[in-house]
């Protein structure tokens, strides 16, 4: 049990570390527009991608306030990181709460991630390959017609061929399945995690063509 900041900070740390994640304390890392010093700097390669999240570690008496939680919402925005993770013992503010509904910001003590770690670890991994899914589909239809064409991610009008647009909406039907599965088994009883999606909404599958 940690008695210090330090210690408090060590224990997240080799927490993540269990699960087979890297995670450096202590961590200085450049963002867009300023340096930021991390306390635990987490990243994991899962499916090809490399996932990233900033662990911001409370040791406090008093719960963590909202200003606390819109800090760590610019530093995760800023460092272009896939969550924000504010792990404090002695529980939020109502408005700490409030300021994270609906971001990529959880909160939440190393106790509940110890009791939970497994399932709260796959349902934030699904989360964020969620999210990358999303933002491929965004990049995808800001592509002109002709590009998409040009660069092999569609087949020409009326040509059957490889379409980028079935297959992210493939994966992120897939993701949101997997989701739901997770979320709202009754036997996993999930449906409160802070680390459950914002939106576990499938998609049906467009024409080939697109």
């Amino acid at each position: 049990m940690a008695t210090t900041w330090q210690e408090y900070q060590e224990e997240a740390a080799e927490f993540f570390r269990s699960i087979g994640l890297e995670a450096p304390t202590n961590h200085t890392v450049q963002g867009v527009r300023t340096k930021h010093a991390i306390d635990v700097h987490v990243r994991s390669h899962h499916v090809g991608f490399d996932v990233i999240w900033i662990v911001e570690c409370k040791y406090w008496n008093t719960p963590v306030s909202k200003l606390h939680v819109l800090a760590l919402r610019e530093i995760v925005a800023d460092l272009g990181a896939d969550r924000g993770i504010l792990l404090c013992e002695v529980g939020f503010q109502s408005g700490a709460f409030e300021a994270a509904t609906l971001t990529n910001v959880h909160l939440t003590s190393l106790a509940t991630l110890r009791g939970t770690a497994s399932l709260e670890i796959t349902v934030m991994r699904l989360r964020d390959l969620y999210d990358r899914a999303e933002s491929c589909r965004v990049r995808y239809w800001g592509l002109p017609k002709d590009a998409r064409i040009g660069t092999g991610l569609r087949p020409d009008v009326g040509a059957f061929g490889y379409s980028g647009a079935v297959v992210v909406e493939l994966v992120s039907d897939l993701l949101a399945k997997a989701l739901r599965g997770i979320t709202l088994s009754p036997s996993t009883a999930c449906s409160a995690s802070p680390f459950s999606g914002r939106n576990g909404s499938s998609r049906v599958l467009r024409r080939f063509s697109r």
